[in-house]
């Protein structure tokens, strides 16, 4: 069995195997910066960093970065993407465009990391993540009808009623262990962001299982 440090060292050689196939790739073109924050299962705050090109006549997107992140104001995050970005040979005034989700740290006009990366390169262009305007239009959409609100509140409460006890939990994890079957034993429950649709799929399918198997 392999050690947790040789491990780590087979996944370091394996990324920057990658990364440098991504640079080869990018070399002098322009390209583009998509950015999206996010918190593992340890609650750490991390920020991903995808860069997007063409190659030949092919679009290519491609993972480039996933970073812990101690600074989440605008300028700390810019940092974070320079340094990514020119450590590994890339040139910040070659981004043409740049796509995050709506926090004012990011998509700031004055103040925000699209505002700096266009003091570098002032040709890019900033779009506000589609995916993230779906989340924030459905969760809109579904504010005023009564039913799902309840139902979305309840869940929270829910979550938030046995995670805030080590006893309450020790009790939802006795439940899961008498009544779930294979990895479901090992199920949270799922507490629910503003912005994130998928939470609220998660925190009804932790409860009540998959749609498709009801």
């Amino acid at each position: 069995m392999l050690s947790k440090s040789t491990v780590n060292k087979i996944l370091l050689a394996i990324i920057n195997i990658i990364k440098s196939k991504i640079i080869q790739e990018i070399g002098e073109k322009k390209f583009s910066v998509q950015m999206d924050g996010t918190q593992d299962t340890a609650t750490v705050e991390q920020e991903t960093i995808i860069l997007r090109y063409v190659l030949g006549l092919e679009v290519k997107e491609r993972l480039f970065s996933v970073q812990k992140v101690y600074d989440a104001s605008a300028a700390g995050i810019f940092q974070l993407l320079k340094t990514n970005v020119e450590q590994q040979g890339l040139k910040m005034e070659n981004i043409i465009g740049e796509s995050f989700y709506g926090a004012s740290n990011m998509r700031g006009e004055f103040g925000g990391v699209q505002k700096l990366i266009r003091d570098v390169s002032s040709n890019s262009v900033y779009t506000w993540f589609y995916a993230h305007v779906l989340n924030l239009a459905a969760t809109d959409m579904v504010e005023n009808i009564t039913g799902v609100k309840n139902l979305i509140g309840l869940l929270q409460s829910t979550a938030t009623f046995f995670s805030d006890s080590c006893k309450r939990m020790d009790v939802w994890s006795w439940i899961m262990i008498d009544e779930a079957v294979g990895s479901a034993k090992l199920k949270k429950l799922q507490k629910i962001g503003d912005i994130r649709w998928w939470s609220k799929q998660a925190a009804l399918e932790t409860i009540f299982g998959p749609y498709n198997n009801k």
